[in-house]
């Protein structure tokens, strides 16, 4: 939709607000101000509702801006405990690391174990069957 300039009559875009040739205001009529007006007039809910999530979204901010200086306190405080019993973490995940190789080992030798056992079971039983 169309609307015409008043000064030189020149044909613009309905979305413009002024003359895209000479840039003088857009002429309003009539309904299209009562149009506007009735829009004002609904308006004040809408702002209310925008407030209202406004005020929202800002509480939301400061909850999670509270809860990222938390966080970075306790990491803070994690990284001091770590620094100060690096030393000993370190020993302690050797130890878990050993621990890990003598039960893989252990495990091995269990199965090699039952294996052997059952081919003498096995061997057993075919003897005394044989006999």
């Amino acid at each position: 939709m169309a609307w015409n300039c008043i000064n030189c009559e020149a044909a613009n875009d309905y979305s413009r607000t002024s003359c895209e040739v000479c840039g003088y205001e857009r002429y309003f009529s009539v309904s299209e101000v009562n149009e506007l007006l009735q829009t004002q007039q609904d308006s004040p809910d809408e702002f209310k509702k925008i407030q209202t999530n406004f005020k929202r979204a800002s509480t939301d901010n400061k909850k999670l801006r509270q809860e990222k200086k938390d966080l970075i306190k306790k990491m803070q405080d994690l990284q001091h405990f770590y620094d100060t019993h690096a030393t000993h973490t370190q020993e302690m995940e050797d130890e878990v690391i050993q621990y890990q190789k003598m039960n893989l080992k252990l495990k091995i030798w269990l199965a090699i174990g039952a294996i052997v056992l059952l081919f003498f079971v096995l061997a057993k039983v075919s003897i005394s069957i044989s006999f």
